[in-house]
């Protein structure tokens, strides 16, 4: 909601945007090789049998080795599209924040329903 105050403070428009392909624009070597070799399936497979004792305990283990190997990371060359929806007009008197928040959300999915379809 904090955008909305900003925006109605300065009334400026509020415009969504959307970058396509970032996710693509770095490469992990640990977690390539971890999904290579079925590791992740391994993972999920023990988790599910939810062990008492042992599954609490593995997923701590696995938190901290998720969070630590996120940050080794390779930078690659991607393609990177910048898409910018259209403003969203609103009238403070009006509007709720609550409203523009929900506005802003719907526009910003159909943003990316629109650009990157499933």
């Amino acid at each position: 909601k904090g955008f909305v105050h900003v925006a109605t403070e300065a009334q400026a428009p509020i415009v969504p945007t959307f970058l396509a392909n970032q996710e693509e624009m770095r490469w992990n070597p640990i977690l390539f090789f971890w999904n290579l070799f079925g590791l992740g399936r391994l993972y999920s497979s023990i988790l599910k049998l939810n062990i008492p004792i042992f599954t609490p305990i593995l997923n701590t283990i696995g938190e901290i080795v998720w969070f630590t190997m996120t940050w080794i990371q390779i930078p690659i060359p991607a393609k990177l599209t910048l898409y910018i929806g259209d403003p969203i007009s609103y009238d403070t008197s009006k509007d709720s924040i609550d409203d523009i928040v929900e506005r802003s959300r719907n526009n910003l999915q159909a943003l990316i329903n629109r650009h990157q379809p499933q």
